[in-house]
């Protein structure tokens, strides 16, 4: 499969309830490997509300965190 690589703000929308963003984010899942940057694990942690964090644990979870050089 492809890696899609995801930006903070698609997570953070998605954290929000975005649906268009959870939408996306739900059918770039099916077309391949969701991944993200280790700087964006990084800011997204940084953001995290305390009613979000189980939320944005499970959803970390589920990206490839690629590291930045």
């Amino acid at each position: 499969m492809n890696p899609i690589m995801v930006d903070t703000d698609v997570l953070v929308w998605v954290l929000r309830g975005h649906t268009a963003a959870i939408t996306w984010l739900e059918q770039a899942a099916s077309q391949g490997r969701l991944c993200c940057s280790s700087l964006t694990v990084s800011e997204i942690l940084r953001m995290v509300r305390q009613d979000e964090i189980r939320k944005t644990d499970a959803l970390i979870a589920g990206l490839d965190a690629v590291p930045v050089y």
